[in-house]
């Protein structure tokens, strides 16, 4: 199957990207060819910071 992955949009005809949020193979071929790091191609919410957010404040049980 040829995908078609398009930088400024971040869209893949496969799908995969839109889901997982994620780079798939097109995505991670496209922005190698780009000169783009990989890493700026996945979902913020993946990030460190978003982590730490989660963890950021006390959970208490009912």
């Amino acid at each position: 199957m040829d995908c078609v992955f398009d930088l400024d949009h971040g869209k893949c005809d496969c799908g995969v990207y839109a889901v997982e949020k994620i780079p798939c193979s097109h995505a991670i071929a496209s922005g190698t060819s780009a000169g783009l790091h990989i890493s700026t191609l996945v979902c913020p919410v993946y990030s460190k910071d978003f982590l730490f957010a989660g963890y950021s404040e006390n959970i208490y049980p009912c």
